[in-house]
Order: structure tokens, then sequence, then C-alpha cells
């Protein structure tokens, strides 16, 4: 069985600059030895109007007070047989 992710939300309550350096957004975790991938991850950026902004592996925004960050971690791929 492969790992689980986790789920980080982060309030902003002063503006700034936030730069985001991630992987497997894309291309999910391999299994090994039969075992199956897991599942990507995904960093989201929902602003204090609700816009929500979906971004990729590596990136740069600014925000404001409201803002928040989502940011979900890839599940680790399993190993052998997932029977």
């Amino acid at each position: 069985r492969g790992g689980d992710g986790t789920v980080r939300r982060v309030l902003f309550e002063e503006a700034m600059e936030v730069n985001v350096l991630s992987g497997h957004r894309v291309v999910p975790p391999y299994g090994v030895d039969g075992g199956l991938p897991g599942a990507v991850g995904h960093t989201r950026l929902i602003a204090a109007d609700g816009t929500v902004t979906e971004f990729g592996a590596s990136a740069q925004t600014n925000v404001v007070a409201g803002d928040r960050m989502e940011i979900e971690t890839p599940g680790g791929g399993g190993f052998g047989s997932p029977s």
C-alpha cells in the first residue's frame, strides 16, 4: 500500500509574496514491484473573494490578508501487488 498525502492550509494575515516549489503535480509517484502509483498533489490559492487558482509544480504569486493557500501533498506509490 502507498503512503497517504497530507493537506496543509495557510491563512495569510498580511500581504506578501509567496513562492511554491513542489513536485508530482502531473506525473504521480510511481509504484514498485507491481504497486499502483500514488495520487498527484495540488496547490490552490483561495482568494478572500472566493476565487480559486490552481498552481502547477512551481509558482510565484502575491497574496493579501484573508487569502488562503491549500497544499495537498501527493500520496506515495505502492509496493507489491495491491491484492
